[in-house]
């Protein structure tokens, strides 16, 4: 996993995670929501909230998103 890098998620990372929800909501049986359920202005609300009262994390590799986790707390 060469070039893997972990941060913290800011608000502008909100469109991304956005639509890779939404990319795994399309395989049925993956998630209980539909795509047309997430929002960008969802996610930004909830990466702030969990900037204080949990963590959202960002994987990157070579400055792409490959993938997100939350904690709430």
């Amino acid at each position: 996993m060469n070039n893997l890098t972990l941060r913290r998620a800011i608000e502008t990372d909100a469109a991304v995670l956005c639509e890779a929800e939404r990319e795994t909501a399309r395989v049925p049986g993956r998630l209980i929501s539909q795509p047309s359920e997430f929002s960008p202005e969802a996610f930004a609300r909830k990466i702030q909230k969990l900037s204080g009262d949990g963590l959202y994390l960002v994987a990157e590799r070579d400055g792409s998103c490959v993938g997100h986790a939350l904690l709430n707390l």
